[in-house]
């Protein structure tokens, strides 16, 4: 019987469950995607090939063939159970003040599908017996009706848009369990140092590491200046701060200033993966990770400065995009005698939102352009495209789909791609 709770490099939090059991968390969603989508997703998530097999191993259902001490058929045969239906994962639902309603007195509340609470969380739901007490619990943190049914329908869990009376509505759902409330405790002015993050494990002996256990600190090579990089793009802002290393934003969250010499990088899983970093007092603060695939000669990032949860990850005159994709092949080719034939990835969260407002100005400037080549056009005018050109990887193709409306720095685009995967191989490689 499988029942995993698994929290990923970014913080958020999974349970995995066996073709016959069902998930503890009436807020769980189900992860759905196609077969390289879900080996890809599985990639991400911080399990040894060690362990993914004994789980593999538990559900009692056909395994195919693989090599057990290859990390990538371990993850393709666990992509492969998943899409079977031999193991399901599920999303949790976030709780932390950026998903939730900021009130008084320290506390903001974060809301969620019951009747049954959270499965990865000390945090306990508030007892509510009444829509008495529901109104009481609002009232005692200062949040108003239209701040509470507001924060309802964001979150798709509640819309009182055809409601007689959403109000006493959604009290009554908080009265009866179907909703849960838990009170979050608002981020200090200095908030306190946060410890490594570990793997919630349910169902296992002990916590899975994030990464394997070492005192050692990875060296360093000295780096050469870097031009500053005129952009909009956030990763790439030059930042002069001064001595002043953190700031807070109006909304609480803590923004981070680094030095290009504070990024540094660990090789997990006997290299399969490269996981960048920066140390401040006693966390670990994430920037990127990157997938090496040597059979394809390739290697697939994920970057993202806001990986960390309520911290925004600010570099001072040099981009993150650059700097990961620079130290990353130079890893592989100390590793495996040559530079990568490409650089792939997805885009999400920033990158993303720049990638859809491109196409679509790119869309509307150039109607004669098919999809393909929006999109391609599209990425080599984001920080994504621009720091593979200039490394020599310019040949471009896109993956784009899951178009439909977003909205994007208050504006509304409509028919954008949702998921894009980005292939760039090397220029003058033939295969």
């Amino acid at each position: 019987m499988v029942n995993l709770v698994i929290k990923d490099i970014a913080g958020q939090t999974y349970e995995l469950t066996g073709r016959s059991s069902a998930p503890r968390a009436s807020a769980a969603k189900r992860y759905s995607g196609d077969a390289y989508s879900t080996f890809r997703f599985v990639a991400t998530l911080p399990l040894a090939s060690d362990q993914w097999v004994q789980i593999l191993k538990s559900t009692q259902h056909y395994l195919p063939n693989f090599d057990s001490s290859n990390p990538a058929e371990v993850r393709q045969a666990v992509a492969q159970a998943i899409m079977r239906g031999d193991l399901t994962l599920y999303q949790l639902p976030s709780l932390n003040i950026s998903h939730g309603i900021k009130g008084k007195k320290g506390f903001g509340l974060s809301i969620i599908k019951g009747p049954n609470p959270h499965s990865a969380t000390e945090l306990t739901p508030e007892a509510i017996s009444s829509t008495d007490a529901a109104q009481q619990l609002l009232n005692d943190l200062g949040i108003s009706t239209q701040a509470f049914l507001g924060y309802l329908t964001n979150e798709n869990i509640f819309n009182g848009e055809q409601k007689k009376n959403p109000l006493s509505e959604a009290l009554q759902l908080l009265a009866s369990g179907e909703l849960l409330a838990y009170k979050i405790p608002l981020p200090s002015k200095t908030p306190p140092a946060k410890a490594v993050e570990y793997v919630a494990a349910a169902s296992a002996d002990k916590p899975v590491p994030l990464a394997p256990e070492s005192n050692a600190k990875p060296e360093q090579p000295k780096k050469e200046p870097v031009e500053k990089i005129k952009s909009s793009k956030i990763d790439d802002i030059p930042v002069d701060v001064s001595n002043v290393r953190e700031t807070t934003t109006a909304d609480g969250k803590r923004i981070h200033y680094f030095k290009q010499e504070d990024v540094k990088v660990k090789k997990l899983y006997g290299g399969d993966e490269y996981f960048f970093y920066v140390e401040h007092e006693d966390e670990i603060l994430e920037l990127a990770y990157t997938t090496v695939d040597v059979d394809e000669s390739s290697l697939e990032f994920y970057i993202n400065n806001q990986f960390n949860d309520n911290v925004l990850m600010k570099p001072e005159g040099f981009g993150i995009t650059g700097e990961v994709l620079s130290q990353s092949i130079d890893l592989y080719a100390d590793d495996h005698g040559a530079p990568p034939m490409h650089l792939n990835g997805v885009i999400i969260k920033k990158n993303l939102s720049n990638f859809q407002k491109e196409y679509n100005d790119i869309r509307v400037a150039s109607p004669n352009l098919n999809e393909d080549e929006i999109a391609v056009e599209a990425v080599k005018n984001i920080s994504f495209g621009r720091e593979r050109t200039k490394l020599g990887y310019s040949d471009i193709s896109v993956s784009a789909t899951g178009k439909k409306e977003v909205l994007v720095d208050g504006k509304t685009l409509s028919d954008v791609p949702t998921k894009v995967y980005i292939k760039a191989k090397r220029v003058g490689e033939n295969k």
